[in-house]
């Protein structure tokens, strides 16, 4: 009998986020700080905006480009806080969250054969996503040493004549890293001279903490023909549930996305893009707070590990993960995430599941209650002790 399954499907492999998460389902009482999203609700604005629509019967059809209304808030987005001017008819698609956009226009944009620069260590999907088209990801190196900023000289030794898009992450995850902007100017001029597109996630460009700025890629010179920005609601504004993101860019990229949304999904959920208009147009006042209790979060867990024996925690510009140094312990990623967990019961991901650079790190989120950061950071303390005290 032939086999039922396609090769596509066979060559997915499940994360290693997913192996730690399949330990953590049989143990009661973990300090879970593997999962990466927002400990807040949304805001109730957003909340009642899509109530609003429910009562109103918008439970229909819409654009498998997204509502214009929506399309417009965005293109107002883009302008008001990004800098980048796109026409909302033609120059914005939305999607079914940012892991939609960026499917999307990886399916649009590439052919088999050809290649993909992702940065490493990464996230996931990345590598899967550009798979499923018949391309191969290629992984560039993000370096403890250079703050894992994307570094143009570390990328255009793998440039090949097959390289078709580079992929740019930031504020990044899983290790927080923003890029610099002598960094990114050094990264598109780069993408000129090798005529490459470049897709830039920005879905953590509004958790950014002082000194650190966001620069949006598709506002540097050159880079307005050539440049994808994917973002969505999930992080800004803890709508990781409602699975609505956007790609914005050259009209000619962004004309096949809603054609290929067509027969993945159709559109976006109808009420859930009435809430996002109220999103993009509504209040900053929630987002601002919801920034500045990430700080706090993350300057007391960076002091903290710091003080471990074995870590060696970075403070990360960006985003709501620190992604510690714990080659002092003596283990690997995945041993040290295994043994954290069973001993400590704190749950992590070990660092090589974001890619081989990851090898000597684990992944933490500190989207958490105050509560069960203490709590976290006290149990790995006892774990690393006792780890110390035995290889001494």
């Amino acid at each position: 009998m032939k086999s039922l399954i396609s090769e596509r499907a066979r060559g997915l492999r499940l994360s290693k986020i997913r192996e730690i998460f399949e330990i953590v389902a049989k143990m009661e009482d973990v300090v879970r700080l593997e999962i990466g999203e927002p400990d807040f609700d949304t805001p109730a604005n957003i909340i009642q905006a899509a109530k609003d629509a429910l009562d109103d019967g918008y439970t229909h059809y819409t654009s498998s480009a997204g509502i214009l209304e929506l399309r417009e808030a965005i293109a107002r987005k883009l302008a008001r806080e990004n800098r980048i001017t796109v026409d909302a008819a033609t120059q914005v698609a939305v999607t079914t969250g940012a892991t939609s956009a960026l499917f999307l226009t990886i399916q649009a944009t590439v052919n088999p054969g050809e290649e993909v620069l992702l940065p490493d260590p990464g996230w996931p999907p990345y590598a899967s996503i550009v798979q499923l088209t018949g391309a191969t990801p290629v992984l560039y190196p993000l370096l403890e040493k250079e703050g894992f900023r994307a570094r143009a000289h570390l990328i255009e030794p793998l440039i090949t004549p097959r390289t078709k898009v580079l992929l740019v992450n930031s504020p990044s995850n899983p290790t927080g890293a923003v890029l610099d902007r002598e960094g990114m100017e050094a990264i598109c001029e780069l993408a000129k001279k090798r005529d490459l597109l470049v897709i830039s996630d920005e879905v953590y460009e509004r958790i950014v903490f002082d000194p650190h700025v966001h620069h949006s890629l598709a506002t540097l010179p050159g880079m307005t023909e050539r440049a994808i920005t994917v973002n969505s609601v999930s992080k800004t504004y803890a709508m990781t549930g409602w699975r609505i993101g956007f790609a914005a860019g050259p009209a000619e990229v962004i004309a096949p996305i809603p054609k290929l949304q067509l027969y993945a999904n159709c559109h976006p959920t109808a009420a859930a893009q009435k809430a996002c208009v109220a999103a993009y147009d509504g209040s900053e006042s929630t987002v601002q707070e919801m920034v500045k209790s990430y700080q706090l979060r993350r300057d007391y867990m960076a002091k903290n590990l710091n003080e471990l024996p074995g870590i060696k925690c970075p403070t990360p510009g960006g985003a709501f993960y620190l992604f510690p140094n714990i080659e002092g312990t003596g283990m690997d990623s995945m041993t040290f995430a295994k043994h954290l967990l069973e001993k400590g019961k704190v749950a992590s991901v070990p660092g090589d599941g974001f890619g081989p650079h990851g090898q000597g790190y684990i992944r933490l989120c500190y989207a958490q209650s105050m509560e069960d950061l203490e709590k976290g950071v006290e149990r790995m303390g006892k774990v690393t002790a006792a780890l110390a005290k035995a290889g001494s």
